[in-house]
Order: C-alpha cells, then sequence, then structure tokens
C-alpha cells in the first residue's frame, strides 16, 4: 500500500480507496478481501504500469501536437503570403486599370476640349466680323442719316421741291 503514489486533493485517499474495491468484490462476488492480500499488489503493479504508460502516451501527444501547431503555423504563414500575393496582384490590376482607363478618358477629353475650343475660336472669330460689320453699317446709316439731316437743314427749299416732285406726287 506504500508504493501508491500521494494523493492530490482531486484523487481519492488509497486508503478509502481500498476499502472501497474490497467492499465492490465482496458486493459482486461475495468475496472478502484482506487489505494485505496480494491481489493489491498487482492492483498496485498495474497502477504503475499504466501511470508509465500515460506519461509515455501524454509526451507523444505533446509531440503530435507541437508538430501539428508548427504544420498549421506553417500552413497559415503560407497561405498569409497567398493571400497577400493574391490582393497584391488584384490591386496592381485594379490600379492598371484605372490608370489605362483614366488616360484614355483624358486622350478622348483633351481631344474633345480641343475640338470644342476650335468652334469657339471660330465662333468668337466670326462674332467679332458681325461685330465689324454691324459696326460699320451702323457708321454708314449714321453718315446718311446726318447727311440727310444736314441737307434738309441747309436748303430747306429743297424739301419743298422734293414734296412737290412729280414722281412723289404719282405715288
Amino acid at each position: 500500500m506504500d508504493s501508491f503514489p500521494p494523493s492530490s486533493p482531486s484523487e481519492p485517499d488509497p486508503e478509502a480507496e481500498i476499502h472501497r474495491l474490497i467492499g465492490e468484490v465482496a458486493k459482486r462476488h461475495r468475496i472478502i478481501l484482506a487489505p494485505g492480500d496480494p491481489l493489491f499488489v498487482v492492483l498496485t503493479l498495474l497502477e504503475l504500469v499504466t501511470d508509465r504508460y500515460l506519461e509515455k502516451a501524454d509526451a507523444i501527444l505533446k509531440a503530435e501536437r507541437d508538430t501539428s501547431l508548427d504544420a498549421m503555423e506553417r500552413a497559415a504563414a503560407s497561405a498569409k503570403t497567398t493571400g497577400e500575393g493574391l490582393i497584391t496582384a488584384a490591386a496592381d490590376y485594379v490600379a492598371k486599370t484605372v490608370r489605362s482607363s483614366t488616360v484614355e478618358l483624358t486622350d478622348a477629353l483633351s481631344g474633345t476640349a480641343a475640338a470644342e475650343r476650335a468652334k469657339i475660336e471660330l465662333t468668337a472669330r466670326d462674332a467679332r466680323r458681325m461685330t465689324w460689320l454691324g459696326s460699320i453699317v451702323l457708321a454708314i446709316l449714321f453718315s446718311i442719316l446726318t447727311g440727310i439731316a444736314i441737307g434738309i437743314w441747309l436748303a430747306p427749299e429743297a424739301n419743298g421741291r422734293f414734296l412737290h416732285c412729280p414722281i412723289s406726287s404719282a405715288a
């Protein structure tokens, strides 16, 4: 019984465990065992072998867990690198497409603006010509009207002859 490992708060007392086992055997098989029975030596040996096996299994599981964690970290790093590459490639594609579209749009707008500017300059030149022609026509009309006014003012008797003209009376 001294071979049982010291009990921890979560483990039952070895003496109480032995008494529980004796009671269970008596109840099921109607055999009474003593605490010094060689069967308990076999149970202690089985417990020690099982503990050693569990320690080895735990060490193997820890090693496998560490290997799995390393593999998952490498996979995550690889996925991150792949994702970054995909995102970078997509961003480069979008930037290239936007740049080319911007260049095409700028060229189209520049061409259209140049054509419209030429039309505006032509229209402005025509407007200047029309302004000059209008100014000349107004100057001519003003000159004619001024000449008529001066003529009437200087020669009032001509006004009367014009009124008695055979052409104007026929009308």
